[in-house]
């Protein structure tokens, strides 16, 4: 038995018949996705919902198709009715608030990644949550949703120097700076807001000259820009969806880490992050995950980050005694980090 709603109407369960159909339903509705067949991926996930009456995976899939179309009235009903399956799927949260954004929905928009911000926020994912509320505060501006930047702004600035936290905080500081130049409905003139930058410490508010150097030295690259994926991608992605749907966390971890590897020899850097970070939220000590993400912070300019994960990457190898994973770490300590002292100790 699979796990979904079999006919004999018991929640959770699933006949290994009615799951074959749900799974070539689904697959049926990615391939033509990607085919750009729209109208067949609409009556194939449809199909799929309605075998799995319990999973929004097939309702968010729909939705995107309707996104892409530029349909964006289906493309929220969709991700509604996702939404009324597993009200906090991460998935259907983010479809409704970009459908929303594209419709030009800017309050309702902000709302949703209100809610989306708070699910994030609550399983410890800092930065993701603080990129989430700084674009609720983009939407529709209000008190609240500075003081939220804020404060998500200074958790994450206490925790560990991770790059992903220095970027999200870089872009909060910019949002918030660009919003001090003049009053607000809700912010009159004279009423300062405490940076990004700043929150972390409870200091005041720099002066313009030195907040621009700052921002400087805080702020990271823009992204690059990423271009379509590939077919294998989307359908690596396609399959890591539905192994994550029916709870298969090593499928999911493996074609999420080939996903992350295609993103970096291709040059999409912030992609290959992504898949790792997603993957790493269910295989949180996989050390091919962590070594990908050296790659990748490596590819970055981010060096004394990529040292540090190696270090710690280390020190978990050595609780879990995987030999095999510490000829690995050498080999790229050898490779890519020639002359560190401090790195070579830990392979001698």
């Amino acid at each position: 038995m699979s796990l979904a709603r079999g006919a004999d109407n018991e929640p959770g369960l699933m006949t290994d018949s009615l799951y074959e159909r749900y799974k070539d339903a689904l697959r049926e509705g990615h391939v033509a996705a990607l085919r750009d067949r729209p109208a067949d991926a609409v009556v194939a996930y449809r199909k799929a919902a309605r075998l799995a009456p319990d999973r929004p995976l097939p309702l968010v899939s729909l939705g995107n198709v309707h996104l892409k179309a530029g349909d964006t009235t289906e493309a929220i009903a969709a991700f509604n009715e996702a939404l009324g399956r597993a009200p906090r799927d991460e998935a259907a949260l983010t479809g409704r608030a970009n459908a929303l954004v594209q419709a030009g929905r800017r309050v309702e928009a902000a709302e949703a990644l209100d809610v989306l911000a708070g699910v994030l926020q609550s399983t410890g994912r800092l930065a993701e949550a603080l990129d989430t509320a700084r674009r609720a505060l983009d939407q529709a501006e209000s008190k609240e949703r500075r003081r939220h930047v804020e404060e998500l702004s200074r958790e994450l600035g206490s925790g560990p120097a991770e790059p992903e936290a220095g970027g999200a905080i870089a872009r909060a500081f910019r949002a918030l700076a660009g919003r001090r130049a003049g009053p607000t409905p809700e912010a009159p003139a004279g009423e300062g807001l405490t940076t990004a930058a700043r929150v972390a410490d409870g200091s005041p508010l720099p002066s313009p000259e030195a907040e621009a150097g700052e921002a400087a030295m805080v702020a990271e690259p823009e992204p690059e820009p990423e271009p379509e994926p590939e077919p294998d991608i989307v359908l690596l992605t396609a399959e890591a969806e539905d192994a994550i749907d029916v709870g298969d966390s090593a499928t999911a971890r493996d074609r999420l880490l080939a996903a992350a590897r295609i993103h970096t020899s291709a040059g999409r850097l912030s992609a290959g992050l992504d898949a790792c970070y997603r993957a790493l939220a269910f295989a949180p000590a996989n050390p091919d995950l962590h070594l990908a993400m050296v790659d990748l912070y490596l590819a970055r300019g981010w060096r004394g980050p990529a040292a540090d994960k190696i270090v710690l990457l280390a020190r978990l190898i050595d609780l879990e005694g995987d030999t095999s994973a510490r000829e690995r770490l050498c080999t790229m300590v050898a490779e890519r980090f020639p002359g560190d002292a401090r790195l070579a100790e830990l392979c001698a």
